[in-house]
């Protein structure tokens, strides 16, 4: 029974964002239309983040980077959101 309740929550949390949401937030930090953010792309998103929350946002971007290959496309991007 609690699993359930838990999976239910989880559920609910997961479907925040609408796939067309995504879409326009991703395109919206795309900004060279590549298909691809590249790291550049995703730290200029918050351009005034403390110096010391530059570490975190590297370690952000490679564990989003699903495959290593230094861009986040539509798929790995969205999955988190």
């Amino acid at each position: 029974m609690v699993s359930l309740e838990k999976d239910r929550k989880k559920s609910k949390m997961t479907e925040v964002m609408s796939a067309e949401q995504k879409k326009a937030i991703f395109d919206m930090i795309d900004k060279d239309q590549s298909k691809d953010i590249s790291y550049y792309e995703f730290q200029a998103v918050l351009p005034q983040r403390p110096k010391d929350v530059s570490g975190n946002l590297k370690e952000v971007f490679k564990r989003a980077d699903l495959n290593s290959d230094g861009f986040l496309d539509m798929v790995k991007c969205t999955h988190k959101l």
